[in-house]
């Protein structure tokens, strides 16, 4: 029987999911009808229904009709959400239980200890008897069902059996009222005899469309839907539509055979074999209504290939849409079903499935004063267990049930009356169903208010009304207890709080019970250690002291509490008249900045935890110039209030009225015991850029502590009519070259507030230079750094913050800050470079150079954290090598020379390497090499690398040297030769050029650009290689132009190392012949060397030689034609006009590349 009431009740609710894919189903079919659409797609539609009335799973799919309004929470109480699998409906599950008054039963106190089992019952309810019946009535149905189909076609068998084959599948039988087709396996087609012409074309054709189609199949399948669903008048109503587009698709198949004109022959046909009645068992041809069969056989049109693509693409989407279960929604939810105003209360409930377990805990008040927080039950969250599977018992034998995330809930408060009269305790009772499908009973606590006698007591739920439906928080208020000790059993009138707001109304009376759950996505036994924890945690010893009238002792207590006098000496006024706390430092601090934000969080939380308190002032002694002054500063609710509400909370009030909010406020300010760190500090000052939040901004820019590296007198105003401009001036500095050095920290500074503003575009800064003997120099500095450009630099970032969406999301949180912070290398004080010598210096005696190498890359002084990851370092034979793995690391490492300084360091601290070379993804890109021979030439005041390796001291030395050259872009030189000539000119021409290394870019080129009259003929790359790899005491360039009767010929380049000796010693770095233009007889020629410094630049070329040939014929003369001078030879407006005057240039170009 149990497996009998089962299946029933699953057809109940699979017919209930049914009914608005049927009502769909129709709706389309009409349309399509009207539309003038073939009925094989109205047949097609027919498939949802059957999906939905036999299986019972639905798909998971983007779009469903139970989505919509109303129908969701059908297929959530069927289980079809998601892909879940349709089970019996809530509704059935309480017509099988016993009434709600199962918590009424509940045996009293001393018979109820712990957790009972209270859906058992001795008899069977009205509910399931009711049920039971309607089971056994279905099941005689079915087989009624069936034994009329199998004896309608035993009945059709003997009729047919006298039958005559006349070829085919065709037999013909005079005792058959109309044309069919009968059998599954091998179907036949039976007639009437003396069926001619096109009268018997028209039968055949239509059903042999049938047997192609399968059918006999199809209907037998529907039949027994049928048969199961026989007391559902909706799937009756299915079955008689679905025959019909049976046959009028085969009506349309028969035509679109035979044409147009056998319109009225087929009509004919239909109305001479018109059947009286249906044939269950067989595809009759003049069966289920003629009349409108002829009708849409008259008004057939052909299908044309738009109709075709619109109507399938129409049957796939109802169909799908029909058959996705709905997307599964988040939200938590209880409902009052019954028992508004008596002693026990209904509820149905859901729990969103990314929570793991719940907890309800009770809080107690005397007054508005706390007493306690306990908790009174803690279980985990699952699903409905498997038909007969049930989990492992624990370690004590015991079997730990969760409880269902949907199902039905009771509660019930009673006070515990004694025999004068008065209670003396009071108790919570409530049920809650399993994850098997049962209900468990459970006494939610006792002994929990103070034992004093109590008069009345009075209590109400978060649902007030039945049917009222309220979301369910993390943590809510889903009871409210209040007890009066009055003789007069007065209590004032009250209500539930949502969420976690402050029961105010509530707290007037005597004793107040607040019944709270709270959802987790922690398992059971998490979420009870977090919360015990919690209870006895820095925010519960806080949240004691909270108070709606503070006084001097309480805000004694609060400051003591919180470590104020670790800040100092102070003494504290509590002005009650001004709603304000004084606190007065008595000697000067050391870090003004410092003190301010550590009583800024405490001001926090002195005026969270006092609902009274406006204000917080405290006030320290600051000596300068004029003497000793009080510096005052006020903090009142204006932004911590903005604060609350970034934290869900409508202000700092409400925050400070539970733990939770106190806690919630600490992590925000990031206290660990009162400790709060930069990034915590940072967040906290977010605001609007207005001239009224510079006051904060400034504080912003202090705490990071990179302006005042380079100067104290730095001034932070707001530009622009919206204000969304920062400008931050420096003042006048003396640098001593460290121009480089400061525009990163200024760099820094800008992204810190771009992330913490949320309308701020840009932040511009300025300083003038000055030379070091204080004299002013006449050039300003300045820079933009916007939005767009910290993003693009998060962008060459691959780590996780290049993934959080720009600087604005890096600056929506305290753990988006710090993860900024990280990446910038603030640890919220500047490390000096002794500081990092003596730490890398220690480290190289403690780890390998791959070790160290990777400690450089990613935080050295030159690092950066957003290469932890992207690359693989190995060692072979003195060799060291870097092999990144993702492009966009590479970028970011080779910009400026910071791997040639990481490098550096490595060869000073590494005696026994020769060389280390970083290279990029699959070796695809150029690589950056540093041997020991390079290395020297970047240092100077004549050290070598082992005295710059010997002592923490030196090394020191060695970083700030590097600090120098980290961003410093190239310099070529061309000199005259001075003196003898080491590579004679043999004819032709000699140039000298230095270069000031280390030069800011991945790879050197050197080109030679053939040009015919202003025209580009060749370019070809004669040299490539590491900036290090060109020799920095400079190179000759030799020029060789070969003569012969024709006049100037092809043109030979030789590039040589740089050499003192006489004689020409050193291998050339490359030969290459540049070959002149034809057409022309070159009998003039000239050349230029660049004589002066002309900065390189990443990405752009400089001209350091240019050789000219012209056929001059008789004009003009040879004299008249002159290069530029060489200063001028990088000037594109006059090399371009000298391209184009002479017949053939030839120029050799260096270009640095990144």
């Amino acid at each position: 029987m149990e497996l009998l009431t089962a299946v029933f009740s699953r057809l109940l609710s699979m017919a209930l999911m049914a009914l608005p894919v049927m009502a769909v189903v129709f709706l389309t079919r009409l349309a399509m009808a009207r539309l003038r659409v073939p009925r094989k797609y109205s047949c097609a539609l027919w498939f949802a229904v059957g999906v939905r009335l036999v299986c019972p799973v639905s798909l998971r799919g983007l779009l469903s009709i139970f989505d919509l309004p109303g129908l969701y929470d059908l297929a959530e109480a069927t289980g079809s959400v998601d892909g879940g699998v349709v089970t019996a409906l809530p509704p059935v599950t309480a017509a099988m239980a016993p009434p709600s008054s199962t918590a009424t039963a509940l045996p009293p106190p001393s018979a109820m200890e712990g957790t009972v089992t209270v859906s058992a019952v001795a008899s069977p309810s009205a509910g399931e008897i009711v049920l039971m019946v309607a089971s056994v009535a279905w099941l005689l149905g079915v087989l009624a069902m069936l034994l009329w189909g199998a004896a309608g076609m035993v009945r059709l068998k003997r009729r047919v059996s006298q039958a005559v084959w006349t070829g085919g599948e065709v037999w013909e039988c005079g005792e058959i009222p109309t044309p069919f087709v009968l059998g599954f396996f091998r179907p036949r087609i039976y007639i009437r005899p003396g069926l001619t012409g096109m009268e018997r074309t028209c039968v055949l054709v239509h059903e042999r469309h049938h047997i192609r189609r399968g059918d006999p199949w199809w209907k037998l399948l529907a039949w027994c839907i049928l048969a199961v669903y026989w007391w559902n008048p909706a799937v009756w109503l299915c079955w008689m539509f679905f025959c019909r587009d049976l046959e009028m698709s085969c009506d349309e198949a028969v035509l679109a055979t035979l044409g147009d004109q056998a319109k009225r022959g087929y009509s004919l046909s239909l109305v001479e074999n018109a059947a009286e009645r249906p044939i269950p068992m067989a595809l009759a041809f003049g069966e289920h209504d003629a009349t409108r069969r002829v009708k849409n056989v008259l008004k057939w049109q052909k299908e044309t290939p738009r109709v075709a693509f619109l109507a399938a693409a129409a049957v796939l989407v109802v169909v799908s849409v029909c058959l996705n279960g709905a997307s599964e929604r988040t939200d938590s939810w209880v409902r009052l079903e019954e028992g508004n105003g008596s002693d026990t209360r209904t509820f149905t409930y859901r729990i969103g499935k990314e929570y793991q377990s719940y907890l309800l805990y009770a809080e107690v008040y005397d007054h508005e004063t706390l007493l306690s927080r306990t908790i009174l039950d803690c279980w985990p969250l699952g699903e409905d267990w498997p038909d007969g599977q049930q989990p492992d018992p624990g370690p004590d034998g015991t079997v730990t049930e969760a409880r269902s995330r949907r199902g039905i809930a009771t509660l019930r408060a009673e006070l515990m009356w004694r025999g004068d009269g008065t209670g003396t305790d009071m108790q919570w009772w409530g049920t809650v169903s399993t994850a098997s499908g049962g209900t468990m009973g459970t006494n939610l606590g006792q002994g929990l208010v103070p034992e004093q006698p109590y008069h009345l007591m009075m209590w109400g739920t978060l649902c007030t009304e039945t049917g009222e439906r309220v979301e369910l928080g993390e943590d809510t208020a889903v009871a409210v207890a209040c007890l009066s000790t009055s003789p007069d059993g007065s209590i004032y009138a009250f209500d539930v709080p949502r969420g976690t707001d402050w029961p105010d109304a509530a707290l007037r009376n005597d004793v107040t019970m607040v019944l709270r759950l709270r959802l987790s996505t922690q398992d059971a036994a998490s979420l009870r250690a977090s919360f015990e924890a919690e209870q006895g945690g820095f925010a519960q010893t806080l949240f004691a002291l909270h108070t709606s009238v503070l006084d001097a002792g309480t805000a004694a207590a609060m400051l003591e509490t919180m470590d104020t006098a670790s800040l100092g000496t102070y003494t504290e006024t509590y002005q009650p008249q001004q709603h304000a706390l004084d606190v007065a430092f008595s000697q000067q601090p050391a870090d003004a900045d410092a003190l301010d934000r550590a009583m800024m969080d405490r001001g926090t939380l002195l005026l969270a935890l006092a609902e009274d308190l406006e204000e917080v002032r405290w006030s320290y002694p600051v000596t300068g110039n004029g003497g000793e002054t009080t510096t005052t500063v006020y903090w009142d609710r204006s932004q911590p209030d903005g604060w609350a509400r970034n934290l869900g909370y409508e202000d700092l009030r409400e925050l400070g009225r539970t733990t939770e909010g106190i806690q919630a406020l600490l992590e925000y300010l990031g206290w660990s015991e009162g400790e709060s760190s930069l990034a915590q500090a940072l967040y906290s000052l977010r605001t609007d850029v207005t001239v009224d939040s510079l006051p904060q901004l400034r504080q912003a820019v202090s705490l990071l502590g990179l302006a005042d590296k380079w100067s104290s007198d730095w001034e932070l105003t707001a530009k622009g009519e919206t204000a969304d401009t920062l400008e931050l001036d420096m003042g006048a500095l003396t640098l001593n070259g460290q121009d480089q050095e400061l525009e990163a920290d200024l760099r820094k500074t800008a992204m810190v507030l771009l992330a913490l503003q949320e309308n701020l575009h840009s932040v511009q800064w300025s300083y003038g230079g000055m030379n070091p003997d204080g004299v002013s120099n006449p050039l300003d500095h300045g820079q933009e750094f916007t939005v767009s450009d910290a993003d693009t630099r998060l962008d060459l970032s691959s780590s996780m913050i290049a993934q959080a969406g720009g600087i604005k999301a890096l600056g929506s949180s305290p753990e988006g800050i710090q993860a900024l912070l990280d990446f910038l290398g603030i640890s919220g004080g500047e490390i000096t470079d002794g500081e990092t010598a003596d730490a890398i210096f220690q480290l190289a005696g403690e780890q390998s150079p791959e070790a160290l190498a990777e400690t450089l890359v990613c935080s050295g002084p030159w690092g950066d954290v957003a290469l932890e990851g992207t690359f693989a370092v190995s060692e072979k034979e003195g060799q060291l090598l870097l092999e990144f793995t993702q492009p966009n690391a590479w970028t970011l490492a080779a910009d400026g020379n910071r791997m040639a300084a990481s490098a550096t360091v490595l060869l000073v601290l590494y005696p026994e390497l020769i060389q280390v070379q970083a290279r990029s993804v699959n070796g695809e890109s150029f690589y950056i090499r540093a041997t020991r021979e390079t290395a020297i030439r970047l240092l100077t005041g004549g050290k070598t690398l082992s005295d710059y390796g010997a002592s923490p001291e030196a090394l020191a030395e060695l970083f700030t040297l590097l600090n120098g050259i980290v961003e410093r872009d190239g310099l070529l030189t061309g000199m005259p030769p001075d003196g003898a000539v080491p590579y004679p000119a043999s004819g032709g021409f000699v140039a000298q050029y230095r270069t000031s290394l280390p030069l800011g870019a991945e790879t050197a080129t050197l080109e030679a650009v053939t040009y015919c009259e202003g025209r580009e003929m060749g370019r070809q790359v004669v040299w490539r290689g590491s900036p290090l790899e060109l020799p920095s005491d400079g190179f000759w360039l030799q020029e060789y132009p070969q003569r012969s009767s024709g006049g100037w010929g092809p043109v030979e380049f030789t590039l040589l190392p740089w050499t003192d000796d006489p004689n020409g010693a050193g291998e050339p770095l490359a030969s290459w012949t540049m070959e002149l233009p034809s057409g022309f007889h070159y009998d003039s020629r000239e050349q230029r060397s660049v004589e002066n410094a002309v900065e390189l630049e990443k990405n752009t070329s400089a001209v350091l030689f240019a050789a000219a040939f012209s056929d001059t014929g008789d004009s003009p003369p040879a004299q008249e034609m002159q290069l530029p001078a060489a200063e001028k030879l990088n000037d594109p407006a006059v090399l371009g006009r000298t391209l184009e005057e002479w017949n053939a240039v030839i120029l050799v170009e260096l270009r640095l590349e990144s």
